[in-house]
């Protein structure tokens, strides 16, 4: 039996090139109080839970994610030093959100969680906005990461 002449053929949608979006990153560990540098989630017992895999020797994701977060806490660290510094007793935390490219330079920048002082928070700003261009970033990794920078006096 044939269609009507007048009834329209329906186009099938196209299919989405993109990856499918990826979870948070994680550890294969308990949850405890507060953050890490890394922005890095407890998840017990998971396997590829940031790109690599149980006895795989490591992750590139969390590899690549810790380069990054190291020079960001390090640059932070000499913003506030330059400028006096946090009183002796003292700390500040700052999370953040960064959006790598595929060049390996951060388009992107948000305040997650001020420290509650401005001048701890623009530091971590101005060094985020200094972070040099890091090596491109491993097949399928996420965008967007997210970081927090303690500070300690």
């Amino acid at each position: 039996m044939e269609a009507p002449k007048d009834m329209p053929l329906e186009k099938p949608e196209p299919v989405s090139q993109e990856p499918p979006p990826a979870a948070n990153l994680g550890l294969d560990a308990e949850a405890g109080v507060g953050g890490d540098a890394f922005g890095l989630q407890a998840r017990r017992g998971g396997s590829n839970l940031i790109g690599g895999s149980r006895g795989g020797g490591g992750s590139l994701y969390g590899w690549y994610a810790g380069q990054i977060s190291t020079n960001l806490q390090k640059a932070a660290n000499e913003i506030i030093q330059r400028e006096g510094g946090i009183p002796s007793g003292k700390w500040a935390k700052v999370s953040f959100e960064v959006t790598v490219d595929m060049f390996g330079k951060i388009s992107k920048f948000s305040i997650l969680g001020s420290s509650g002082n401005q001048k701890i928070d623009d530091a971590v700003k101005r060094a985020v906005q200094s972070a040099n261009t890091f090596e491109p970033p491993p097949p399928g990794m996420p965008k967007v990461l997210r970081f927090a920078v303690s500070l300690q006096g």
